[in-house]
């Protein structure tokens, strides 16, 4: 016997840890870039400003938007419905990969990223594909949800899966990052 489970249209059905899991792994990212970006706002507005699809004056509004849109996706991920937060986070990520591909795509690949803990790090397609992979990590949030009541051992087992996820995250970013350095020596 099977313990796969599937709805009414024989689709598979996702576990709700591994929802919950998700969501966390990825509004932990989202926190984590809006820090990132806000602890300093004037190498962000530069950074904003260097991917030149903006007005130059325009690069604060462009900035405060994005701020605001990281602040609404990371509402959808812990707070929102299950389709919000899975088309929230997949444009948030997938509108970012498009933006790397397109200033690559346009020789403008010297910038400083903004992707990246790391100052100075330029854009690759290794960010294209982090971002990619990203977006659809976050659509797998609009599958089907079993049904089953869960547990404090349920949640505590999502937040470390999450928070484990976060580190080897943040691990291949440092690793993105190196990459970046090499190509520049």
């Amino acid at each position: 016997a099977s313990n796969t489970v599937y709805d009414a249209f024989g689709a598979i059905m996702m576990d709700p840890v591994l929802h919950i899991a998700i969501r966390l792994l990825l509004a932990l990212i989202v926190a984590a870039a809006l820090v990132h970006k806000l602890s300093d706002w004037r190498r962000f507005v530069g950074v904003v400003r260097s991917y030149a699809v903006t007005p130059v004056g325009a690069a604060v509004y462009a900035g405060a938007a994005v701020i605001a849109f990281e602040l609404g996706v990371l509402g959808s991920l812990l707070f929102g419905g299950q389709i919000l937060a899975a088309a929230a986070s997949t444009a948030l990520f997938g509108g970012y990969g498009l933006l790397i591909a397109f200033s690559i795509r346009r020789g403008n690949a010297r910038i400083d990223c903004g992707c990246s803990w790391a100052k100075g790090a330029e854009l690759t397609a290794g960010y294209y594909v982090r971002n990619f992979a990203l977006a659809c990590l976050c659509l797998v949030l609009a599958a089907p949800l079993a049904e089953r009541a869960l547990t404090w051992f349920d949640y505590s087992n999502a937040a470390f899966f999450a928070v484990n996820l976060a580190g080897l995250y943040f691990i291949a970013d440092g690793l993105l990052h190196l990459r970046s350095l090499t190509r520049r020596a």
